[in-house]
């Protein structure tokens, strides 16, 4: 509901005539009934909320706050439903005496959407202006609702806003965007008429709340609308109304507070970019410093390669939701990336099993471990395409309104949710075999070897948890509703898995260490014979030169080498060795 500008109002005039919440009660009812397909039931649903705005408004039984603006909010999810169906309506007006609906496809090329209402002065017209950095490539759907007498309908009733008394002093403008944006690219200006006759000492733009799973409360907010024009009679407000890691195993909408949404974006981008980082440098290590032909080698590079990608589909995700099929395309990718990234992880955890448990026949069939570990994920994302683009919607209801991701509203985000889930259990139970290996190996008998032993354990499920996935299980916390808590700690854990993988497995892996140290050892070992190589060639040298020239004075620093019997031409090599025991000291200085 758009940003109405509120006043102080006095408790007398609230009291009189309640509001009737059957009336409410019955007219959901009535608009589930309707049938989207058919013309007339957008003018249907207009005229029964015109009607209910006049009963409401002479209705003298109890009701809550809440009831007149669900109503509306019914009428605006029905018109929403309705536009979606039938897209080849460019433009719809119904006008009403209390409910003016206005429709429009904003197609490319558009540079803004304006609705205004005609309430006598055209400088005081309840408008709205949205610029088109809000808009989508293939078109918006963009919902304008009017109503002209639903703040007297309000105002019969105290409204609680911040400890102190407020009324409604507008009109009511509800505008609503497809696809739905948590936060408008740009802001959005509206703009409302004052009675003349009703100065207001305070003023403000605010949106109705309404009461959610995570909106416990609901009431008028301010939050992300300021007020940039006031006038007596005349008020302009600008609101602003993208996406955290969370979202990959949420299975309904998001209902966090926009300061929640920001400090978990940034959180999930800062964590990628080091993800990222540390994938492209643990790939790199693996091929320089390991036996690529290895099994362990091939799994963990397939791994941290199809989490890269993955990770950069992600930070992609936000840009393409302005292309419909670019969108599609990107939240497909990310479902094969990601899911083929927890294929590779459960590869991980059988490897590690064959190896601590099994111990004999360790060898996996690395052929059937590519086909499972591409081939799964490619069949789920080839279904997921087929069960969209056969329902109603077509393949636009693939994504997520909000985001370019699996949809939550025909559930297609399961085809994800539960192969992550059964991966992630398959490999909590292999680290809880491999753990009770190391336990039965170690049989500490003291206390204190008790103490390392689980200190050990711990250690070992530290360094094991990234590469193995387990922290993904946190996504269950999404899954059960476990509030802002639980999305920062899926978000954490996981956005920074790529890191965790190098930081564990590469930079504190003492065999890859070692093979570092060799090379650099090789390296220096290399260079020190190619400069005494060249050393020894330009004395050569100069000793040609020196056996052709006529015999020159003796020099201070000649008489010097012939008094000690050192040949010329060894002198260079001598400075060398006493060049490579110093650099000989410097690298054990480095070992300590």
């Amino acid at each position: 509901m758009s940003s109405p500008p509120i006043s102080p109002e006095g408790s007398e005039s609230n009291q009189s005539q309640p509001l009737d919440n059957n009336l409410v009660s019955i007219y959901i009812q009535k608009i589930a009934k309707l049938d989207i397909k058919q013309n007339s039931s957008l003018e249907e649903s207009v005229d029964m909320m015109q009607n209910i705005l006049v009963a409401m408004g002479t209705s003298s039984t109890n009701s809550t706050n809440q009831m007149p603006l669900l109503a509306s909010q019914k009428l605006e999810e029905f018109a929403l439903r309705y536009l979606e169906y039938n897209s080849n309506k460019k433009e719809i007006v119904i006008k009403k005496s209390n409910v003016v609906l206005h429709a429009k496809i904003v197609l490319p090329g558009t540079t803004s959407y304006e609705f205004e209402t005609d309430d006598g002065i055209q400088e005081q017209n309840t408008k709205i202006f949205l610029p088109k950095e809000n808009f989508v490539e293939n078109g918006t759907a963009v919902l304008s609702i009017y109503y002209n007498n639903l703040e007297d309908i309000l105002n019969k009733q105290e409204y609680i806003y911040t400890s102190n008394k407020y009324g409604v002093r507008s009109k009511i403008l509800s505008t609503s965007i497809q696809p739905k944006k948590n936060k408008l690219v740009k802001n959005a200006t509206i703009g409302f008429k004052i009675p003349v006759s009703d100065p207001i000492p305070e003023k403000k733009c605010v949106f109705w709340e309404f009461a959610t799973e995570k909106v416990k409360d609901p009431g008028w907010s301010s939050e992300g609308c300021t007020l940039v024009k006031s006038t007596d009679q005349y008020v302009e407000c600008s609101c602003n109304h993208l996406t955290h890691f969370a979202v990959l195993m949420q299975v309904k909408d998001d209902q966090l507070s926009s300061e929640h949404q920001d400090i978990l974006e940034i959180l999930t981008y800062l964590g990628l970019t080091l993800s990222i980082i540390g994938c492209i440098l643990t790939f790199m290590t693996y091929f320089l410093f390991t036996d690529v032909k290895s099994e362990q080698s091939q799994i963990r590079m397939n791994l941290v390669f199809v989490l890269a990608v993955a990770h950069i589909l992600f930070l992609l995700a936000s840009p393409a939701r302005g292309d419909l099929f670019l969108c599609i395309s990107v939240a497909a990718l990310m479902q094969l990336f990601y899911t083929s990234a927890l294929c590779w992880m459960s590869a991980e955890g059988i490897q590690l099993y064959m190896q601590v448990v099994k111990v004999f026949n360790t060898n996996l069939k690395m052929r059937q471990v590519y086909g499972f570990a591409w081939g799964f994920p490619l069949l789920l994302m080839v279904v997921s395409l087929s069960i969209a683009s056969n329902g109603h919607g077509g393949l636009a209801s693939f994504v997520n309104e909000e985001f370019c991701w699996l949809s939550t509203k025909n559930h297609l985000i399961w085809t994800f949710i539960a192969p992550v889930l059964l991966l992630i259990l398959g490999n909590i139970i292999v680290l809880g075999l491999v753990m009770k290996e190391m336990k039965n190996i170690t049989k500490p008998m003291g206390t204190g070897q008790r103490a390392n032993a689980l200190r050990s354990s711990f250690k070992a499920f530290v360094v094991l948890a990234p590469l193995l996935g387990i922290t993904w299980i946190m996504g269950l916390l999404c899954i059960l509703g476990a509030g802002a808590a639980g999305l920062y700690i899926f978000t954490i854990l996981n956005s920074i898995q790529g890191f965790f993988i190098f930081l564990f497995h590469c930079v504190r892996n003492s065999e890859i260490r070692s093979k570092l140290q060799r090379k650099i050892q090789a390296f220096d070992d290399s260079h020190l014979k190619q400069e005494s190589s060249n050393n020894y060639r330009r004395s050569k040298n100069l000793n040609q030169i020196n056996s052709k020239t006529p015999n020159k004075p003796t020099t201070p620093e000649t008489a010097v080498v012939n008094t000690l019997n050192i040949p010329q031409e060894n002198m260079a090599l001598s400075e060398l060795d006493i060049s490579d025991n110093l650099h000989g000291q410097t690298q054990n200085e480095l070992k300590l």
